[in-house]
Order: C-alpha cells, then sequence, then structure tokens
C-alpha cells in the first residue's frame, strides 16, 4: 500500500503547517515539507507577529523549514526545490538572493507565484523539497518534479557565470574510469537544466570513464586546456579527436565515447540523461559488461 511508504514528520520546534496537514511528508525518498510562513515562534505552536519586512519574514520561513527538514533526518544540502508564495509584487529576485543565502547554494529549482493573502496575514508562506543522498539523486527528483510545476511561463530564466563556476571547482587530478562520485565532487558542476538532461561543467586530468546518451546528442565544449575525445562507433571504427580550447563538437546519441587529458582540461557539456556508463578501462567499450546508468 502507498500509506505503508509515507512517513509523517512533525516537532514542536517548528510551527504547524498551514492548512491541515503534516509539518512534513516523506514518500519515495523524497520530503514535502507543508507550508510555512514568515512569523517567528516565541514558543511551541504560538506565533509571534508576521514579520513586517521580507527579508526578515523569508529567514523566519527558511528556519522554521529547515527544523522540519532536521526532524526528517535531512539537511540543506539534501534541499533541491523551494517553492516561495509572497503577497507583495515584484520579490523574486530579493527571495531566491535570501535562499540561496540560507541554503549556502541555488536550489535545482526554484517556484515562484504571488499570492493575494496568506495564513495569518504573513509576507509570505514557503515550502521545498529535500532528497537524501548524492547530487545525482536530487538532480533526479528535479527531473520527476520539474513537468509538475507551473509551465513554462512560471519558470525563472536564469544567467549563468560560467567563469565565476568555472573559478569555484578544483582540478581533479589523475582521473580514472573507476573514480567516484565522492572523488570527483568539488571538480563538476550542474549549471542549468536543459530540455532532458541538463549544463555540465568539468576540470579534470586523466582519462574519464567510458559513457553515452542513448537520449541524444551531446554537446561538448572545451573552455579551457586540450584533450583527445575518443569515439567508438556501432561498428567498430575508433576515432580521436584533438579538442582545444575554444573548440567544440557534437557527440552523436549513443556513441560510446572517452575524454583523455593528461595535462588537464576544463570542459562544459550539454548532455541529455540518462547517460550510461564503464567503470572498467577496456579498448572497446561494446564488449563490457553491463554499463551502470546515472
Amino acid at each position: 500500500m502507498i500509506r505503508d511508504q509515507k512517513k509523517r514528520i512533525e516537532t514542536d520546534k517548528a510551527p504547524p503547517s498551514t492548512g491541515f496537514r503534516s509539518q512534513g511528508l516523506i514518500a519515495g525518498g523524497i520530503l514535502f515539507t507543508g507550508g510555512q510562513i514568515g512569523a517567528e515562534m516565541c514558543e511551541p505552536g504560538v506565533f509571534r507577529e508576521p514579520c513586517t519586512e521580507m527579508k526578515e519574514a523569508v529567514q523566519a520561513t527558511l528556519h522554521h523549514l529547515e527544523q522540519v527538514t532536521l526532524a526528517a533526518g535531512y539537511n540543506l544540502e539534501d534541499v533541491f526545490e523551494v517553492s516561495a508564495f509572497p503577497k507583495i509584487p515584484d520579490r523574486r529576485d530579493e527571495i531566491l538572493s535570501e535562499v540561496e543565502l540560507y541554503l549556502g547554494k541555488k536550489p535545482l529549482l526554484f517556484n515562484y507565484r504571488q499570492v493575494f493573502d496568506t495564513a495569518a496575514h504573513s509576507l509570505i508562506e514557503m515550502d521545498w523539497l529535500a532528497t537524501a543522498g548524492n547530487g545525482s539523486q536530487a538532480e533526479k527528483a528535479a527531473q520527476w518534479i520539474h513537468p509538475l510545476g507551473n509551465g513554462p511561463e512560471e519558470q525563472m530564466i536564469d544567467v549563468v557565470d560560467v567563469a565565476g563556476a568555472l573559478d569555484r571547482l578544483t582540478m581533479m587530478h589523475g582521473r580514472t574510469p573507476a573514480s567516484t562520485e565522492a572523488e570527483r565532487a568539488g571538480a563538476f558542476a550542474r549549471l542549468a537544466a536543459y530540455r532532458d538532461g541538463a549544463v555540465f561543467l568539468a576540470r579534470f586530468s586523466g582519462t574519464s570513464a567510458w559513457e553515452r546518451h542513448p537520449q541524444g546528442d551531446e554537446i561538448v565544449h572545451i573552455v579551457a586546456g586540450e584533450t583527445t575525445l575518443r569515439l567508438m562507433t556501432d561498428a567498430g571504427r575508433r576515432e580521436e579527436l584533438a579538442l582545444a580550447a575554444g573548440m567544440m563538437t557534437v557527440v552523436p546519441r549513443g556513441m560510446w565515447h572517452q575524454f583523455v587529458a593528461p595535462g588537464g582540461v576544463s570542459l562544459m557539456t550539454v548532455t541529455p540523461q540518462p547517460t550510461e556508463h564503464l567503470r572498467v578501462d577496456v579498448d572497446d567499450p561494446r564488449t563490457a559488461a553491463a554499463p551502470a546508468q546515472a
């Protein structure tokens, strides 16, 4: 039964949820928080007057959501979607800025909609979603949740500072096909969602795993350094492309490919999902065992 897979979350460190809902609910590994408002709680279950400034209202609301999240055994790093419902117009950028400062990152999804009023006439009501585990689980959850939102007319158009994002990455030295996600942490970043995949940025030296993308072509742009891109066709023809900074290429759908960069490379890709990887070093990826999918 689906109800047997759910877990209600309640804590006296946060106010009751708005409406007749739990403070939080875990289903399918995802924490769904109930709505919280911009009013401080002076004692369990008792609100102060709602905050009169949007900044303070957002901070109070995020604090309530964090307490529910901690009670669920999750933390701020696990948050991947934030929804904001202010009753004052034109506050999107201000609210998102406070969210980023509080979380220490930009959420994968940010849903914004102005409303006529909120519970207790607070300036804002907010909720968020979280999932435990690594970044790839959050991305999968975001891809699943995203079509359920308000649609393209409500999506925020983001501007990404690619140079700044690259500066924040660390160079991963000695990458191998067997390198783990933990070892790759800090050297890779997801810049933006795109269609059924995302735009990624990476800095590494060494050799990547063989990979392919069954659902679409992959665009590869070399930002800095150089790499040899190995390609293996279904017919068994092997090709090698020498790519340097400023160059780009398109890897055809379903074609096995691998990056070899002994001197280091920084690259940006537009990658469809899912991706199939081989975590072993082989000359011909077609002969290897079933690939891992991510």
